[in-house]
C-alpha cells in the first residue's frame, strides 16, 4: 500500500509564473511494490497547464517498505489567471502488478494574490461534502483564509436556493453561527456549512439516504472582484461523522459517529482495513453504541438508531498528509463510515557544531577556516531550511571588521528525521584584533514556518603572531654555558636544571609552555626507567617583556654510570611551534656498598663460626669490592679465612665468608661489633657497616664436696658447691636422693648463679629423731636448664655441733662473714684454725674476718670440727646501685653501674623466690664511661598467689657480686568468687537452725585459703565460722548453725571473707546475706524472703537433679542421700556431745549433701565472746588448726 503526503494547503502560483511541486508518496505496506503515477489536470482552472518532469519519469517506480516517492510536477499559470482561480490535480497511484490497487489524492492549487480570501474543502480544493441523517442537518467543512494584508470586516457571503431549502448557516468550532465574517490578515477560520435535511424536499418527495442537492457558496471582499466560491453538497446519509479533524500528531482525537439503523437491523459493522484505517503505529479506540474487535468496527442500533465515539492516538513521528476513510457496512451498502482527517506538519529543527570541538575557535586571519555545523529536521515532515549568520556586537568587537562567510549550501531540504552537515567557511580580516573573543550565531530558519528557527554560537579569536627569543643556559661559578647541544653530567637521584631566558617580540601579551621529550641510551644490564624532565610555564609575559623558564631533568636512583638521556625542548605557544634545542644528560659514578648479615648468624660459636655476609653493590657501575674489617667491644676476637669478591654488577650481592672465633672467656649476652669496610679499587665509596655478634649460649657447671656432711640433731648443711662455668648465668635444679626414712630436706632446690660464680648448696638435711648417729651415704644431683647433669655422694657424720648454713664462704676482703652453727650461742667457743676465736654477732652467728681464702675449720666448744671452703675476692672495680619496686603487673627492676678507670664487664640477673631467672643482661663498660639505667623485665614471670620475693644481682666479670636488692610483692588472683546465696531456718523452737546457702567459681584454685563466716545477731551475738570453699565437691558447702539465743524479729547478717591472697574476689558484692529470726516456738519456720525463698528451692532442685546425673538413676540416688543423712546426723551429734564438755557456745552443724560422707566438713565456730582455756585436745582436725593458727595469729 502507498500513501499521498499532501497538504490541504494549496499550492499558490502568481500569473505567468509557474512552480514545481513534489508531493510525497510513502510506501505503508509489508511489502516493496512498483508503482505508477496518473495525473488528471481536468480540474485545473481554464488556461493552467502542467507537466510532469520528473527524472526518469513517474511509472515503474519501485518504492520499498517505509520509504517514500516523490514526482516533479510544474504547474503553469497563465498571465490572464483571476485571483478567484482554484483548482487541483488529480494524482492516482497504480500498483503495476495489479491496477485494481491503487490510491488516489489531488494537489489544491490557487492563484496567488495580495488580497482575497481562500475558501476549502478538507482536501484543500474549492468544495466541501456534507452529510446528514433524515431529519439532521448536513455539515459541510470548510476553511475561509485571509491571504490579504488588510482586515477584511465587510465579506458578502451568497449562495443559492435547494430542493432542501436555503437556510444556510456557517457554524464555527465553537458551535457559535456566524452572520457575518471579520478576518484579520492571514487569519484562518473553520467553519460547517449547516443545511438541514428534511424528510420531505420542496417537491415534496420523500428524502431517502443518497439523496443530495447542491449550492455555491461565494464570498466577496472588493465588490465582484473579490470573490471566492466554494462547491457544496448536502448527501442524506445513514451514517455520519463529525467532523473533520486538522491536527499535527497526537493523541485524543475523537471523532463522534451517529447512524439510524437499517430495517430489520440491529448492527452495523465495518471493516478498519477495507476503509483504510489499519495504519502502522495508528491506535483506534471505541466507546458508546461503538465498539471495535480486531479489525471489526460495530455499532449497536438495536434501538433504532445509535451514537458512539471513535477515538485514535496518532504516533509522534506521524507524517503529513490528508487522510479519507470509507467503508460500507456489511448489513447495508447505504450505511457508510466516512472519516477524514488531515495530519498537520511539526516543524522543529536542530544545529549543533561538529567543529571546532574547543571554544574560543583559534583562527589565522586573511586564512579560511573550516566550519562543520550539523543540521536535524526534527518534525514529522520534510522541510526546507534557510541557513544564515550574524554577528554579535559587545564591549570587545563594536562593529563588524570585515567577516567573510560562506555556507557551502544557503538551502537545505531535509526529510523527517533526516540530518546533514554542513561546511562553513570563516575568514576573519587582517584587522581583526588578535586573542579578542568575536562571537558569531549561525542559525537555520524553517521554509515551512519562519517562527521555527535554531541557532549556535561559535566564539572565534583571531591567533597571534607568536614570536619569541629563546635562550637556555647552565648557570655555573664561570658564567653561563650555552645548554643548546650541550651534555651534562648529574648523579642518579639528582636533576640538572637549565634556565630558559624568553622574550616576547610578538605583538600581544602572550603565554610559553616549554614540551620535554626524553630518549635513552642505557649501558648495557642497565633496565633503568623514570628518566624525567619537565619544562615550565610563563603566563602573561608582555610584549618585549623578558622571563626566565626551566628545564629540570631527572635521573633515576637505579641509572647505571654511562648511561644517558637526550632531552629534546620544544617551545610552544598557544599550541604553535616556536622554537626547540635539545641537551643529553649523562649519569656519573656514585660507588656505594652495603653488606647484610643472616640473623641467625649473629651468635659465633664459642669455638668459632664460619659467618657469611652478603655484599650488595649499591653503586652504579659494576666493579670488585675491597673489604678489611675488625671487631671491637673486646679483646681476643679473631677473624680469619676472608674469601676473595667477584665483580659485582649494581643491584646484585655475592657472598663474603669468613671465620670468627671468639676469646675463651667471652660472655653470652655481651655483643661487639663487627665493622667490615667496603671500598673501591681507587678506595672511594668507603661503606662501614657495623653489625653486632655475641657468643653462643653454653652451659656447664660443676658440684663439688668436701669431707663428710657433719648433722646435729638440728640438722646440718654439707661442705657442698656449685660453680657455673659456662658462659651465661643459670639456673641449677637441686635433688637430694637416698635420703633415709624420716629425714627431712629444707632450703631452695633451685639456684640462679651467675657466670663464674661459686655459691654453696643451699640444702640442709635434718635426721629423724631416732637417728643413732650411723652413717649415712646421701646422694644430691645438680641439673641446669640445658640438661646437664652432676651429682656428688656424701656421708654423714654425727656431730653434736652443725652448720646452721652453707660453710661455703663468698665474700670481699676486709668484710666480715656471719657464720651460724647450730645450738651455739653467745657463750659457746668457736675458734678458726687460721684465725683464731670468732666473736659473737648480736645478728645471731660468728663474724668470721675475709682474709684469705682456701680451705679451713672451726673447733667448737672443743668438741667438734666444722670444715669450710671460703673464696675471698678484692672489692668491686666498680661500685653499682639496683632497686625493684613497681607493683606486680609493672615490675620496674633496674641497676645502675657507676664509672671507673679500667674496662669493666657485668652481669645483671634478675630472678625470683623459686629459683626461675627471669632476666639477665651482660655487657661491657669502658674506662670512664658509666651504664646508666640498665632495665630488667619480668614480663614473663607467672608468680602463684601469696607473697613472691624478687632479686635483682649485678655480677662482675669474677662471679662476684657488687650489688644487689629484694622486694616481696603481693599476688593475688581475681579470677574467681565466692559468695553467699542466702539464709534459711529450718526447724523451730529449741532445735531450729539456721543454713548458708553459699556459692563459688573457679574455687579450684583456692588451694590453701582461710575463708571465715561472720554471724551477727543484733548487739548480743557474733561469731565466727570456718568453712572450706576449696573442697572438691561437686556442690558448694551448705553449713548450718543453731539459731542464736535471740529474740524474733532479729536481723542475722552472714559475711563471707578469706584470708590474703583470697581477700579478694571477683564479685564483693556478693559476700552478704540477711534475714529476720522468726519461729523460736513451735510455729512453722520460713524463708528470709520471697527471694530467698526461689533461690533455696532452686537449689534444692538442683541438688537432686545432681544427684540423679550422679547415680544415674533414680534408685542409687535415693539410697545414696539416705546415707548422707545418717552420716550427717552422727556428725552433728559428736560434734554436739564435744561442745557440751566445754562453755556452752552456740551449737554448729554441717548440712553437708555430697555424694559420699567422706566429703563432709564441719564448721568450727570461733565465738567472739571470751572463751576459758581449755586442754589440748589432740583430736582436732585440719580445719581446727587452722583455726588454731588463726587465733594465735601465725
Amino acid at each position: 500500500n502507498v500513501t499521498f503526503e499532501i497538504s490541504s494547503e494549496p499550492l499558490r502560483v502568481n500569473p505567468g509564473d509557474s512552480v514545481e511541486a513534489s508531493p510525497a508518496v510513502r510506501s505503508t505496506g509489508r511489502l516493496s511494490g512498483t508503482w505508477s503515477l496518473e495525473i488528471d489536470g481536468s480540474q485545473l482552472p481554464p488556461g493552467w497547464t502542467w507537466e510532469d518532469v520528473t527524472p526518469g519519469g513517474s511509472s515503474s517506480v519501485q518504492i520499498a517498505t517505509g520509504e517514500s516517492w516523490s514526482p516533479v510536477i510544474e504547474i503553469v499559470a497563465p498571465s490572464t489567471a483571476l485571483g478567484s482561480d482554484s483548482g487541483f490535480l488529480g494524482l492516482t497511484m497504480s500498483l503495476d502488478s495489479d491496477s485494481n490497487i491503487s490510491v488516489s489524492s489531488i494537489l489544491p492549487i490557487e492563484a496567488n494574490r495580495t488580497r482575497g480570501l481562500s475558501i476549502r474543502g478538507p482536501e484543500g480544493a474549492s468544495y466541501s461534502s456534507g452529510y446528514g441523517l433524515i431529519g439532521d442537518s448536513a455539515r459541510a467543512w470548510i476553511v475561509v483564509e485571509n491571504i490579504g494584508n488588510a482586515v477584511e470586516n465587510q465579506i458578502s457571503m451568497d449562495w443559492g436556493n435547494t430542493l432542501w431549502g436555503s437556510d444556510l448557516r456557517l457554524i464555527d468550532s465553537d458551535g457559535n453561527e456566524r452572520f457575518a465574517l471579520v478576518l484579520d490578515p492571514g487569519e484562518r477560520l473553520v467553519l460547517e456549512a449547516n443545511l438541514g435535511v428534511p424528510i420531505v424536499d420542496e417537491n415534496q418527495q420523500a428524502v431517502i439516504i443518497g439523496d443530495q442537492v447542491e449550492t455555491a457558496l461565494t464570498l466577496c471582499v472588493d465588490g465582484d472582484d473579490g470573490c471566492q466560491t466554494v462547491d457544496l453538497t448536502f448527501i442524506a446519509s445513514g451514517v455520519i461523522s463529525r467532523s473533520h479533524i486538522r491536527s499535527v500528531p497526537s493523541e485524543g482525537l475523537e471523532w463522534m459517529v451517529e447512524a439510524d439503523g437499517p430495517v430489520g437491523g440491529d448492527i452495523l459493522s465495518w471493516s478498519l482495513s477495507s476503509a483504510g484505517m489499519a495504519k502502522t503505529g495508528w491506535s483506534w479506540t471505541a466507546s458508546g453504541d461503538l465498539e471495535i474487535n480486531g479489525d471489526n468496527l460495530s455499532m449497536n442500533v438495536s434501538g433504532g438508531s445509535g451514537t458512539g465515539y471513535l477515538s485514535l492516538n496518532l504516533p509522534s513521528n506521524a507524517p503529513p498528509a490528508f487522510h479519507y476513510f470509507e467503508d460500507s457496512s456489511e448489513e447495508s451498502v447505504s450505511h457508510s463510515l466516512r472519516l477524514s482527517i488531515e495530519i498537520l506538519q511539526i516543524f522543529r529543527s536542530s544545529m549543533l557544531v561538529s567543529s571546532p570541538s574547543e571554544q574560543p575557535f583559534l583562527v589565522e586571519v586573511e586564512d579560511e577556516s573550516l566550519v562543520v555545523l550539523r543540521l536535524e529536521n526534527s518534525g514529522n515532515g520534510e522541510d526546507s531550511f534557510n541557513l544564515g549568520y550574524s554577528l554579535i556586537l559587545d564591549d570587545n568587537i563594536t562593529e563588524d571588521p570585515g567577516v567573510d562567510i560562506s555556507f557551502s549550501r544557503d538551502l537545505v531540504s531535509l526529510s523527517a528525521g533526516s540530518l546533514t552537515t554542513v561546511p562553513v567557511t570563516v575568514l576573519l580580516p587582517e584587522n581583526t584584533p588578535a586573542r579578542v573573543p568575536m562571537k558569531i550565531l549561525f542559525y537555520m530558519q524553517s521554509v515551512g514556518d519562519s517562527t521555527i528557527l535554531s541557532a549556535v554560537e561559535i566564539v572565534f579569536e583571531a591567533r597571534q603572531d607568536h614570536q619569541w627569543n629563546v635562550y637556555p643556559f647552565l648557570s655555573s661559578e664561570s658564567g653561563n654555558i650555552d645548554a643548546d647541544g650541550e651534555t651534562f653530567q648529574a648523579y642518579p637521584g639528582e636533576s640538572v636544571s637549565l634556565d630558559v631566558q624568553v622574550t616576547n617580540i610578538g605583538n600581544l601579551v602572550d603565554d610559553l609552555t616549554l614540551q620535554t621529550s626524553v630518549i635513552t641510551s642505557l649501558q648495557s644490564g642497565d633496565s633503568s626507567t623514570e628518566w624525567i624532565s619537565n619544562g615550565s610555564t610563563i603566563s602573561n609575559l608582555d610584549v618585549n617583556e623578558t622571563g626566565v623558564m626551566s628545564v629540570d631533568t631527572f635521573i633515576p636512583l637505579e641509572a647505571w654510570s654511562g648511561s644517558s638521556a637526550e632531552v629534546t625542548v620544544t617551545a610552544t605557544a598557544q599550541g604553535q611551534e616556536i622554537t626547540s634545542f635539545s641537551f643529553s644528560v649523562v649519569s656519573g659514578h656514585v660507588p656505594s656498598w652495603n653488606a647484610l648479615i643472616d640473623q641467625a648468624n649473629l651468635e659465633v660459636a664459642t669455638h668459632g663460626s664460619e659467618i657469611t655476609l652478603s655484599v650488595l653493590q649499591r653503586g652504579n657501575s659494576p666493579s670488585r669490592p675491597y673489604i678489611s674489617m675488625f671487631i671491637s667491644g673486646e679483646q681476643g676476637w679473631e677473624i680469619s679465612n676472608v674469601s676473595e669478591m667477584p665483580v659485582i654488577n649494581p643491584g646484585e650481592s655475592a657472598p663474603l665468608s669468613l671465620n670468627v672465633t671468639p676469646p675463651g672467656d667471652a660472655i653470652h649476652g655481651r655483643a661487639v661489633e663487627l665493622t667490615v669496610r667496603i671500598k673501591e679499587g681507587d678506595s672511594s665509596g668507603l661503606s662501614e657497616i657495623v653489625f653486632p655478634l655475641r657468643v653462643a649460649v653454653t652451659y656447664d657447671f660443676s658440684l663439688s664436696g668436701q669431707g663428710d656432711w657433719v648433722v646435729s640433731q638440728d640438722g646440718g648443711y654439707p661442705l657442698a658447691f656449685i660453680e657455673n662455668r659456662g658462659n651465661a648465668p643459670t639456673t641449677i635444679s637441686l635433688d637430694v636422693l637416698s635420703l633415709p626414712p624420716g629425714w627431712q630436706v629444707s632450703g631452695p632446690t633451685k639456684v640462679v648463679i651467675g657466670v663464674g660464680e661459686i655459691t654453696g648448696v643451699p640444702l640442709e638435711v635434718v635426721p629423724s629423731s631416732d637417728w643413732d648417729g650411723s652413717t649415712k651415704t646421701i646422694r644430691i644431683d645438680a641439673q641446669d636448664e640445658a640438661g646437664n647433669l652432676d651429682s656428688i655422694l656424701l656421708d654423714t657424720q654425727y656431730g653434736d655441733y652443725s652448720w646452721s648454713s652453707s660453710p661455703v664462704i663468698i665474700s670481699t676482703s676486709g668484710d666480715s662473714y656471719i657464720l651460724e652453727i647450730h645450738r651455739t650461742n653467745s657463750g659457746s667457743s668457736v675458734v678458726d684454725s687460721a684465725n683464731g676465736p670468732l666473736m659473737w654477732s648480736e645478728a645471731g652467728g660468728w663474724l668470721w674476718d675475709s682474709y684469705a681464702r682456701g680451705n679451713g675449720s672451726l673447733s667448737v666448744d672443743s668438741s667438734t670440727i666444722l670444715e669450710y671452703r671460703s673464696w675471698v675476692s678484692e672489692p668491686s672495680l666498680r661500685e653499682g646501685s639496683c632497686s625493684i619496686g613497681g607493683d606486680v603487673d609493672a615490675i620496674e627492676a633496674s641497676c645502675t653501674i657507676m664509672n671507673g678507670s679500667e674496662k669493666f664487664g657485668y652481669t645483671v640477673i634478675l630472678s625470683d623466690d623459686r629459683g626461675n631467672m627471669l632476666d639477665s643482661i651482660s655487657g661491657f663498660l669502658e674506662p670512664g664511661q658509666s651504664s646508666g639505667m640498665i632495665n630488667l623485665s619480668a614480663s614473663g614471670w607467672e608468680p602463684i598467689p601469696g607473697r613472691s620475693e624478687l632479686t635483682i644481682r649485678a655480677i662482675d666479670s669474677r662471679g662476684i657480686e657488687f650489688s644487689s636488692d629484694s622486694n616481696t610483692f603481693e599476688v593475688r588472683r581475681t579470677d574467681w568468687n565466692i559468695g553467699l546465696v542466702g539464709l534459711e531456718i529450718i526447724g523451730t523452737g529449741q532445735e531450729q537452725e539456721v543454713s548458708i546457702l553459699t556459692k563459688r567459681d573457679n574455687h579450684q584454685i583456692l588451694d590453701g585459703s582461710i575463708c571465715v563466716i561472720t554471724i551477727l545477731a543484733g548487739n548480743a551475738f557474733s561469731a565466727e565460722y570456718l568453712v572450706d570453699m576449696s573442697e572438691s565437691s561437686a556442690l558448694a558447702p551448705r553449713p548450718s548453725i543453731d539459731r542464736p539465743d535471740v529474740a524474733d524479729g532479729v536481723e542475722l547478717v552472714a559475711t563471707i571473707s578469706c584470708e590474703f591472697p583470697w581477700d579478694i574476689d571477683s564479685d564483693p558484692s556478693d559476700n552478704e546475706a540477711r534475714i529476720i529470726l522468726s519461729a523460736s516456738g513451735e510455729s512453722e519456720g520460713g524463708f528470709s524472703d520471697s527471694s530467698t525463698a526461689i533461690a533455696s528451692a532452686s537449689l534444692v532442685i538442683g541438688i537432686s537433679i545432681a544427684f540423679a546425673w550422679m547415680a544415674r538413676n533414680f534408685r542409687e540416688s535415693r539410697e545414696m542421700m539416705e546415707r548422707t543423712r545418717l552420716a550427717v546426723e552422727k556428725k552433728a551429734l559428736e560434734k554436739k556431745a564435744n561442745m557440751a564438755k566445754k562453755t556452752d557456745p552456740p551449737s554448729q552443724k554441717v548440712v553437708q549433701e555430697e555424694d559420699a560422707v567422706d566429703n563432709q566438713r564441719n564448721i568450727t565456730e570461733v565465738s567472739t565472746e571470751e572463751i576459758p582455756d581449755e586442754p589440748e585436745d589432740n583430736s582436732t582436725d585440719s580445719f581446727e588448726e587452722r583455726l588454731n593458727r588463726l587465733r594465735s595469729g601465725k
